[in-house]
Parts: C-alpha cells; sequence; structure tokens
C-alpha cells in the first residue's frame, strides 16, 4: 500500500476519431486518462468509446493506446489523491460516452481560431463523459488547486497537459516506464 502512485497520462491512438481529434486541436494528443499504480495492479480510468471503465493497463494497451506522456502526481497527501480516485471512479464509472460533447468541441474550436473568441459547447451532455473531461474531474477532486478556470466542457488532452505541467508532478519517461 505505500508505493500506490498516481499518474495522468496522455495518449493518442490511430483511428480516425482519435485523428480527428488531433487535427482539431493540432496536438500529437488525443486521449487522456488517470493510473492508479498499486504495488503490481496497474489500473486505466478513461472514458473511451465503451464509456467510463477502469482497466487493467495491459489492456489498455493491447487495445491500440499510444502512450505519449505520463506524469507522476507527487508532493500531494496521499490520502487526498485516494479520495480523488474513489470519489471519481464511484461518481463516473459505467457512464456513457459524450460523441455529442466531441462534436461541440470541433465548433468550439474552430471558431476560436476563425474569430479568437471562444463560446460554450453547444453539445454538453450532463451524465457522459470525453476523457480530459473526466480526467479533468479527478484533478479538481485533489484539493490543489491551479485549475479552476478549465471548462469540462471544452478542455482538451493538451491543454490538460500544459496545466498538469503547474502541479506537483514528475515525468515519467516511457522507456523506463516498464521499470516502474
Amino acid at each position: 500500500m505505500a508505493d500506490r502512485r498516481y499518474i495522468l497520462g496522455f495518449s493518442r491512438k490511430t483511428h480516425f476519431f482519435a485523428r480527428a481529434i488531433q487535427w482539431f486541436t493540432r496536438s500529437d494528443l488525443s486521449h487522456c486518462y488517470v493510473r492508479q499504480v498499486d504495488g503490481g495492479v496497474d489500473y486505466v480510468l478513461e472514458a473511451s468509446s465503451h464509456g467510463v471503465s477502469l482497466q487493467w493497463r495491459s489492456v489498455f494497451l493491447r487495445d491500440g493506446a499510444i502512450v505519449m506522456r505520463e506524469y507522476e502526481v507527487v508532493g500531494v497527501d496521499r490520502d487526498a489523491l485516494d479520495a480523488a480516485w474513489a470519489q471519481v471512479c464511484y461518481q463516473r464509472l459505467n457512464r456513457p460516452y459524450s460523441y455529442l460533447q466531441i462534436l461541440g468541441d470541433a465548433v468550439v474550436i474552430t471558431r476560436k481560431a476563425l474569430t479568437g473568441r471562444t463560446t460554450r459547447n453547444p453539445f454538453s451532455q450532463a451524465g457522459a463523459d470525453v476523457c480530459s473531461e473526466l480526467s479533468l474531474a479527478w484533478i479538481l477532486a485533489i484539493p490543489i488547486g491551479g485549475f479552476d478556470d478549465l471548462d469540462s466542457d471544452t478542455v482538451a488532452p493538451d491543454e490538460l497537459e500544459d496545466r498538469a505541467k503547474t502541479m506537483p508532478t514528475r515525468f515519467i519517461p516511457q522507456s523506463l516506464d516498464d521499470m516502474l
């Protein structure tokens, strides 16, 4: 139990939907997730086309995830991290994936690119999640501050990563990840 760790991860896949997200956000990322590593047990909490799920990391990788970058949360009270994990799992596991919200994100990103102005996502869905919304919910459940201004309806994985770099984190080089 003493070696439980929480990691915010960023990845991409090669299917059309992931490529469209990368194109719209002009990023190498299309996905984000939260990992809990507890001894030899490695879980990924994510929102994907299957909805919000908790799965073994090996299954996550086998299903085509290409891990780009991961950041271990450090310097934060373990009880606070455990509570945030439990809260987000309890509130969001088995929720459906929000396909309409992704469409709305494209509208928001296009409008911002064309006019420089932001707008609310016209297709935001209560009770459904996208990956960045789920990851942001976990971060907001940790009492560290600095994320309250992000809009869960429009935040993209690359924006979340930029902000995550300001958190107390330790970058995990992927070449070393198998040794963890």
